[in-house]
Formats: C-alpha cells, structure tokens, sequence
C-alpha cells in the first residue's frame, strides 16, 4: 500500500516577494468620427475598385480568347 499526500502550513518569519503590480487599465482607442477629418462625399475607393474589377474581367476573357482551341 502507498500514501501520497500534501501538507500546508505556515512557515514562521516568511514573507512572499513584493511585486509590483501591473497597470489595471488598459488603454482605449476612441471609437467615432473625428472632428479634425473630413470625409469626401465621393466614393473614390469604391470606383477604383470597381475599374480594376473591370479590367481584370477584361483580361480574363481576353485570356480565354487567346487560348481557345483553333477549329
């Protein structure tokens, strides 16, 4: 037969290492608009996007065309 076991006491005069403790408050990113910028009412962004779509669907078919087998 086998016994494990754990014993917990005081030991007399220890004392656990003072650490310092690390900040409790994180730091927060506003959310919002800022006041200081002013966005442009046109869709800059959206119409590039839309004009490289364009021309890589106009490259594709391109493509396709070129590699068509010659009947």
């Amino acid at each position: 037969m086998s016994w494990f076991g754990t014993g917990i006491r005081r030991i007399p005069g220890f004392r656990a290492p003072v650490q310092p403790l690390p900040p409790l408050i994180l730091s927060m990113m506003p959310l919002g608009k800022r006041r200081d910028t002013a966005l442009g009412s046109d869709d800059d962004d959206a119409s590039e996007v839309e004009r490289a779509a364009e021309e890589a669907e106009e490259n594709a078919l391109e493509l396709d065309e070129a590699n068509e087998p010659d009947e």
